[in-house]
Parts: C-alpha cells; sequence; structure tokens
C-alpha cells in the first residue's frame, strides 16, 4: 500500500471515529428520555472516500494483471523456445544413434565357497598393494643410507656435527635440493 491510500484510509476512519463520537454524544444527552429524535449520519464522505479507493484498487489491478499477463506470454515464449530445442536434441540423439542404457556389472555368488575365493583374492590384492609401498619406502632409505656412505666415504670420514648435518637433509623433512647437489658433486 502507498502513502496515498494509507493517508485515505487514515481520512476514512478520523470521519467514522468523528461521527461515532457523536452518535455517543447524542446518545448520552437522550438518556432517561424517550427516544423521539431521530439521529442522522452523513455517510457522503466515507462514501466518497470508499469509491476513490475501489478506483484505485482498480487500476492497480488493471495494472498488475497486464504486468502478469506480459510475463505470462514471456513465459510461454521461453516454454515454447525450451521445448523446441529439446525436440531438436532428441532429433540429433535419434540420428547419431545414442542409447542411454545403463551398463552395470552384477555380481551373483550363489555359493559360500565362490563367496570365500573372491574375498580372498580381494584381501590378497590389498595385502600386495601396502607391501609394495613398505618396499618403496625401504628402497628409498636404502637409497639414502647408500648416499650417506658415499658422502663419509668421499670424505674419508666425519664428526659428529658434520654427521648430524647429513642427517638434517634427509631427515625429519628431506631437502630435495641440497640432496640433488650431493648426488651430483659425487658423480663428478
Amino acid at each position: 500500500m502507498n502513502k496515498q491510500e494509507t493517508d485515505i484510509f487514515n481520512l476514512m476512519f478520523e470521519k467514522l471515529s468523528e461521527q461515532l463520537t457523536d452518535i455517543k454524544k447524542l446518545l448520552m444527552n437522550q438518556e432517561g428520555q424517550e427516544h423521539k429524535k431521530t439521529v442522522s449520519l452523513d455517510l457522503k464522505p466515507i462514501r466518497d472516500i470508499a469509491i476513490q479507493t475501489i478506483e484505485q484498487y482498480e487500476k492497480y489491478s488493471k495494472a498488475l494483471a497486464n504486468g502478469i499477463t506480459a510475463l505470462s506470454k514471456q513465459q510461454c515464449q521461453i516454454l515454447s523456445k525450451a521445448e523446441d530445442t529439446h525436440t531438436e536434441f532428441l532429433s540429433l540423439k535419434a540420428q547419431k544413434g545414442i542409447n542411454e542404457e545403463k551398463k552395470c556389472l552384477k555380481i551373483d555368488i550363489k555359493s559360500l565357497k565362490a563367496l570365500s575365493i573372491f574375498m580372498a583374492f580381494g584381501l590378497s590384492f590389498l595385502l600386495s598393494i601396502l607391501l609394495n609401498i613398505n618396499l618403496i619406502r625401504q628402497n628409498g632409505q636404502l637409497k639414502d643410507n647408500d648416499l650417506k656412505y658415499q658422502i663419509i666415504k668421499e670424505n674419508n670420514g666425519i664428526n659428529k656435527s658434520e654427521l648430524a648435518e647429513l642427517e638434517l637433509l634427509f631427515y625429519p623433512e628431506r631437502n630435495k635440493k641440497a640432496i640433488k647437489q650431493l648426488k651430483n658433486s659425487l658423480s663428478k
């Protein structure tokens, strides 16, 4: 509701309140007397305000209906474009011979023996992967130890501080650049 409509409603209720107050005063003055007098109430201002409000609402509702109609036309156009695109897609799909078959692997194990064999192969595969990872780590450790031995041998032995520095290159974090330089210096 905009400000003008709010003002109109407030004015209408103020006038109605004033007229009801007048009626109350008249009734209180006539208390104890016979009610031979009639009370006249002028509802013309309220009727005029109500008519203006109704006219404004009619204008508003017409504008709203026009807006909805325009939106509906746009939505219909968008929907028809989407349907056209979908039919084109389906026709292209049919021309290309694309099937939407879903393929799935189904293992039907009917005996306990087959299930146990299947589980044994799975566990052996997992164990094999874990052992290979462990072997790769051990080979890396052996290569590092070999490199350390070669460095010590080339330097005709080293003291404790040099050994500590050498160990820090490999542990706790590998310094790959320094290790690469050591390998290059040994190969020369």
